[in-house]
């Protein structure tokens, strides 16, 4: 990333960034809650703040207790014993994690430089520390669930 001039506009420092970050840090930001993108229950928002600019960056949606109830329940619904979550193998859900970290790899340089732009840390240290550590786990996630045996967790650990 390097400044590029100034929007007059804004009075903001415009950072040459890939188009898929422009396009997500433009877009809107709103809270996952069971499996869809939705405002908070208040319509409140926040600023994060670019800090090494200290310029705006984003408007967030500010989840509050109403929002963490909902997702709660929903956390709860995902992994009930008849969800289809515990129905699924143990190599099935394997597979899954390691879908999510092949995207994660994929899209490593967008996800560091949006990390960067959100903490201030080095683009580079963002890919090596936040990035590329999700690999490792996630393929360890889905060698250690492959099928060896069709036990399920223990009550205590739900």
């Amino acid at each position: 990333m390097r400044p590029v001039g100034r929007s007059i506009d804004r009075g903001t420092v415009e950072l040459q960034v890939e188009p898929k970050v422009n396009e997500f840090v433009r877009g809107k930001h709103r809270l996952l809650i069971d499996g869809d993108w939705v405002d908070s229950a208040s319509g409140k928002t926040f600023q994060t703040i670019n800090p090494a600019t200290e310029e705006h960056l984003a408007d967030v949606a500010w989840g509050e207790a109403e929002d963490i109830d909902r997702a709660v329940r929903a956390a709860r619904r995902a992994f009930a014993d008849d969800s289809p979550w515990r129905k699924m193998s143990a190599s099935a859900r394997g597979r899954l994690i390691y879908k999510i970290s092949e995207l994660i790899e994929d899209n490593a340089d967008e996800l560091a430089t949006l990390e960067a732009l959100d903490n201030g840390k080095p683009s580079s240290v963002a890919k090596a520390a936040d990035t590329w550590r999700s690999r490792p786990t996630c393929s360890a996630t889905w060698q250690a669930g492959r099928p060896r045996s069709r036990a399920t967790p223990s009550r205590s650990l739900r």
